[in-house]
């Protein structure tokens, strides 16, 4: 493996990241050597792409700052896919070993693989990922690499993430507008989990939540593998929306006056206390008003994400059930006060997300660019043949061939 980049584009509702790494053969992990951020206000809704030239203007500036930071040109990129939209459902494929002496091959694990893949999907959605839970032999071992192993069938259970092929071709226009190849697409929570959870915490029990701006991710891992997903269609620009309407003023002011003076999970004391808050210097008039209804209008919806959460963690039978806890990341995940909110209402052991597998410098350890990073590591470890999880490894390089093949359908 020669020295060369990768780069991850995520474009989100609220801000476009990116992130460029060096990728040198004699390293363990990957180096990011640029990072660069643009507004998406008005470009994304639910993750949806609905004003493509504002979308590319926002990814182009993205690409411009990273690019410029890296020192290098960005030609080529992995794409973060997500949104309410995005959607997961499981299925089983059950294949004869081909092998006259019985042992299962790389070839038959591809076969079974295929075999639980080939699914009937409505014709305006595309297959993203086709991620292996567990394998069954002969109907009597559960197990995760089969390879090397003995028998006469095998069966593979896996869960299937696919999207509306509207809302990847739309993505993949933009990226192509600002004249960078589309690698691929990555299921963003899947991506994020990358950078932020290892593998002892996927092997014990974990959830990740990435606040973002206009959805929050959920994932839910066990045994090493991706047991639950969801998209909430609810994140940190809701807020910011709930605090324009109430103090009348521009979406702007309100992300500063939620960003420097906003907090959750506060102590009932210090929420019982009146006290004035003065927001002249936000406002440009004379303005004040009573913390109690500010930090009760963050508090609202706030609570509405971890009631979603809850919901989420008992749908997969995990509700206060993951020893490793909870792993929280996203741009949202900078409010005040919300890590001890999402131990306070799930009950679970919480920790904010510490960026792994990759070098960086600071500013890239911001805990908004796991999305970016993580697609970086989804192509990094493809490349040297490992995935950081026990079994989605096999699923990855089959959907890199198809991902070419079915880019250049649309693509100029």
């Amino acid at each position: 493996m020669q020295s060369h980049t990768i780069t991850g584009i995520d474009i989100g509702n609220a801000t476009v990241k990116v992130a460029v790494a060096r990728v040198d053969p004699h390293a363990q992990q990957p180096e990011i050597i640029g990072v660069g951020t643009a507004s998406s206000t008005s470009g994304l809704d639910g993750g949806e792409v609905v004003d493509v030239q504002e979308s590319v203007n926002n990814v182009r500036a993205a690409l411009a700052d990273a690019s410029a930071m890296a020192g290098v040109p960005i030609r080529r990129a992995w794409v973060g896919a997500s949104g309410v939209h995005v959607a997961m459902q499981s299925s089983r494929g059950v294949i004869a070993v081909g092998r006259a002496d019985q042992e299962i091959g790389e070839t038959d694990v591809k076969r079974v693989i295929d075999a639980a893949a080939a699914v009937s999907l409505p014709p305006n959605r595309e297959l993203i990922h086709v991620i292996p839970r567990e394998f069954v032999i002969d109907d009597s071992e559960h197990v995760h690499d089969p390879i090397g192993m003995k028998g006469v069938r095998l069966e593979a259970d896996v869960t299937l993430v696919h999207g509306p092929s509207r809302h990847l071709r739309n993505l993949a226009k933009v990226v192509n507008e600002c004249g960078v190849e589309v690698a691929g697409f990555v299921f963003a929570p899947l991506a994020a989990s990358l950078s932020s959870v290892d593998k002892h915490q996927k092997q014990f029990g974990v959830a990740h939540l990435d606040v973002g701006g206009g959805t929050c991710s959920l994932t839910v891992w066990d045994k090493g593998d991706m047991l639950h997903a969801a998209i909430l269609p609810l994140g940190s620009v809701h807020i910011t929306r709930d605090l324009a309407i109430m103090l009348r003023t521009s979406l702007d002011v309100a992300e500063r006056i939620k960003t420097e003076l906003g907090a959750v999970n506060e102590p009932v004391d210090k929420r019982r206390k009146p006290e004035v808050v003065d927001l002249t210097s936000y406002m440009d008039e004379t303005y004040a008003v009573d913390r109690r209804k500010l930090m009760q209008a963050i508090d609202a919806r706030a609570d509405e994400v971890m009631d979603m959460v809850a919901t989420e963690l008992k749908k997969c039978g995990r509700a206060g059930k993951l020893p490793a806890g909870v792993v929280v990341s996203g741009g949202g995940s900078k409010l005040n006060g919300i890590l001890p909110m999402v131990r306070d209402g799930l009950g679970l052991p919480v920790r904010g997300h510490r960026l792994m597998g990759v070098d960086a410098f600071d500013a890239a350890t911001d805990p908004s660019f796991a999305v970016a990073i993580g697609l970086i590591l989804w192509e990094f470890n493809h490349e040297v043949g490992e995935t950081g999880q026990s079994s989605s490894s096999m699923s990855g390089t089959g959907w890199i061939r198809r991902a070419g093949d079915w880019l250049k359908n649309f693509l100029p």
